[in-house]
Protein backbone atom coordinates (compact mmCIF):
# COMPACT_ATOMS: atom_id res chain seq x y z
CA UNK A 1 0.00 0.00 0.00
CA UNK A 2 0.97 3.56 -1.04
CA UNK A 3 1.94 6.01 2.11
CA UNK A 4 0.60 9.51 0.97
CA UNK A 5 1.50 12.59 3.19
CA UNK A 6 1.65 16.27 2.08
CA UNK A 7 3.46 18.37 3.90
CA UNK A 8 4.53 22.10 3.53
CA UNK A 9 8.51 23.10 3.03
CA UNK A 10 9.77 26.26 4.58
CA UNK A 11 9.28 28.07 0.99
CA UNK A 12 5.13 27.03 1.12
CA UNK A 13 5.68 24.65 -1.81
CA UNK A 14 3.79 21.33 -0.76
CA UNK A 15 5.53 17.71 -1.82
CA UNK A 16 4.02 14.29 -2.26
CA UNK A 17 5.92 12.19 0.17
CA UNK A 18 5.89 8.53 -1.27
CA UNK A 19 7.56 5.62 0.37
CA UNK A 20 6.44 2.79 -2.36
CA UNK A 21 6.46 4.64 -5.94
CA UNK A 22 6.40 1.25 -7.71
CA UNK A 23 2.97 0.38 -6.00
CA UNK A 24 -0.39 1.91 -7.19
CA UNK A 25 -0.42 4.32 -9.23
CA UNK A 26 -2.29 7.76 -8.39
CA UNK A 27 -5.54 8.28 -9.73
CA UNK A 28 -7.42 11.53 -10.39
CA UNK A 29 -9.36 12.25 -6.53
CA UNK A 30 -6.01 11.65 -5.14
CA UNK A 31 -4.21 14.56 -7.22
CA UNK A 32 -7.34 16.16 -6.70
CA UNK A 33 -6.99 15.62 -3.38
CA UNK A 34 -2.96 16.73 -2.65
CA UNK A 35 -4.59 19.86 -4.87
CA UNK A 36 -6.67 20.78 -1.92
CA UNK A 37 -4.77 20.18 0.59
CA UNK A 38 -1.68 21.40 -0.92
CA UNK A 39 -2.43 25.05 -1.78
CA UNK A 40 -2.65 24.25 -5.44
CA UNK A 41 0.79 24.01 -7.12
CA UNK A 42 4.14 22.91 -6.73
CA UNK A 43 3.68 19.09 -5.64
CA UNK A 44 5.89 17.32 -6.57
CA UNK A 45 4.89 13.69 -8.57
CA UNK A 46 8.02 12.68 -10.12
CA UNK A 47 8.99 9.38 -11.10
CA UNK A 48 5.04 8.43 -10.44
CA UNK A 49 3.04 6.07 -12.51
CA UNK A 50 0.46 8.34 -13.94
CA UNK A 51 -0.20 6.48 -17.03
CA UNK A 52 -3.93 6.85 -18.60
CA UNK A 53 -4.93 9.20 -15.80
CA UNK A 54 -7.45 12.02 -16.57
CA UNK A 55 -5.56 15.06 -15.50
CA UNK A 56 -7.96 17.40 -17.81
CA UNK A 57 -8.34 21.20 -17.30
CA UNK A 58 -6.58 21.04 -13.56
CA UNK A 59 -4.01 23.23 -12.81
CA UNK A 60 -0.32 21.54 -12.34
CA UNK A 61 1.64 24.86 -11.53
CA UNK A 62 5.24 24.73 -11.05
CA UNK A 63 4.32 20.94 -9.93
CA UNK A 64 7.62 18.58 -10.39
CA UNK A 65 6.45 15.76 -12.74
CA UNK A 66 9.76 14.93 -13.87
CA UNK A 67 10.72 11.07 -15.28
CA UNK A 68 6.94 10.38 -14.91
CA UNK A 69 5.19 8.36 -16.65
CA UNK A 70 2.11 9.85 -17.86
CA UNK A 71 1.56 7.76 -21.20
CA UNK A 72 -1.85 7.65 -22.87
CA UNK A 73 -3.09 10.55 -20.48
CA UNK A 74 -5.51 12.60 -20.99
CA UNK A 75 -4.30 16.54 -20.05
CA UNK A 76 -6.30 18.34 -22.51
CA UNK A 77 -6.75 22.31 -21.51
CA UNK A 78 -4.28 21.33 -18.50
CA UNK A 79 -1.79 24.35 -16.71
CA UNK A 80 1.44 22.68 -16.29
CA UNK A 81 3.06 26.48 -16.48
CA UNK A 82 6.79 26.76 -15.14
CA UNK A 83 6.60 22.95 -14.35
CA UNK A 84 9.30 20.12 -14.26
CA UNK A 85 8.24 17.15 -16.78
CA UNK A 86 11.84 16.52 -17.69
CA UNK A 87 12.40 12.90 -18.96
CA UNK A 88 8.81 12.32 -18.21
CA UNK A 89 6.73 10.11 -20.59
CA UNK A 90 3.76 11.34 -22.62
CA UNK A 91 4.05 9.46 -25.24
CA UNK A 92 0.12 9.21 -27.30
CA UNK A 93 -0.57 11.37 -24.43
CA UNK A 94 -3.45 14.48 -24.97
CA UNK A 95 -1.92 17.99 -24.17
CA UNK A 96 -4.67 20.14 -26.60
CA UNK A 97 -5.34 23.51 -25.61
CA UNK A 98 -2.86 22.34 -22.58
CA UNK A 99 -0.37 25.43 -21.03
CA UNK A 100 2.85 24.80 -20.92
CA UNK A 101 4.34 28.28 -21.14
CA UNK A 102 7.99 28.53 -19.24
CA UNK A 103 7.47 24.26 -18.88
CA UNK A 104 10.86 22.14 -18.59
CA UNK A 105 10.31 18.81 -20.87
CA UNK A 106 14.02 18.96 -21.92
CA UNK A 107 14.46 14.90 -23.07
CA UNK A 108 10.96 14.05 -22.65
CA UNK A 109 9.04 11.46 -25.03
CA UNK A 110 6.10 13.05 -26.82
CA UNK A 111 5.85 10.49 -28.77
CA UNK A 112 2.65 10.64 -30.81
CA UNK A 113 1.61 12.93 -28.25
CA UNK A 114 -1.95 15.57 -29.36
CA UNK A 115 -0.62 18.89 -28.80
CA UNK A 116 -3.00 20.99 -30.66
CA UNK A 117 -3.14 24.54 -29.63
CA UNK A 118 -1.11 24.13 -26.99
CA UNK A 119 0.93 27.20 -25.45
CA UNK A 120 4.73 26.05 -25.60
CA UNK A 121 6.12 29.56 -25.46
CA UNK A 122 9.27 29.86 -23.45
CA UNK A 123 9.58 25.72 -22.91
CA UNK A 124 12.53 23.97 -22.76
CA UNK A 125 11.95 20.93 -25.08
CA UNK A 126 16.00 20.21 -25.16
CA UNK A 127 16.91 16.61 -26.61
CA UNK A 128 12.88 15.72 -26.45
CA UNK A 129 11.22 13.35 -28.88
CA UNK A 130 7.81 14.37 -30.53
CA UNK A 131 8.32 11.93 -33.32
CA UNK A 132 4.95 11.88 -35.04
CA UNK A 133 3.40 14.49 -32.32
CA UNK A 134 0.28 16.84 -33.53
CA UNK A 135 1.30 20.39 -32.86
CA UNK A 136 -1.12 21.64 -35.03
CA UNK A 137 -1.84 25.22 -33.96
CA UNK A 138 0.68 25.25 -31.35
CA UNK A 139 2.40 28.73 -29.89
CA UNK A 140 6.43 27.77 -29.82
CA UNK A 141 7.43 30.99 -29.58
CA UNK A 142 10.55 31.10 -28.05
CA UNK A 143 10.71 27.75 -27.22
CA UNK A 144 14.29 26.10 -26.81
CA UNK A 145 13.96 22.98 -29.32
CA UNK A 146 17.30 22.39 -29.64
CA UNK A 147 17.93 18.60 -30.11
CA UNK A 148 14.41 18.05 -30.47
CA UNK A 149 13.25 15.03 -32.88
CA UNK A 150 10.69 16.52 -35.04
CA UNK A 151 10.66 13.53 -37.66
CA UNK A 152 6.91 13.29 -39.06
CA UNK A 153 6.09 16.37 -36.56
CA UNK A 154 3.04 18.17 -37.75
CA UNK A 155 3.73 21.85 -37.39
CA UNK A 156 0.68 23.67 -39.27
Amino acid sequence: MMKIEVVSSPSLNWYLLDTDKASLPLTRIDIEQLLRSGGGFGINLSGLNLKGIDLSHLSLRKANLSGADLSEANLTGIDLSDANLKGALLSHAILNEACLIGTDLSKAYLIGAELNNADLRRANLTNSCLTAADLSGTRIDGANMEGADLRFTDLN
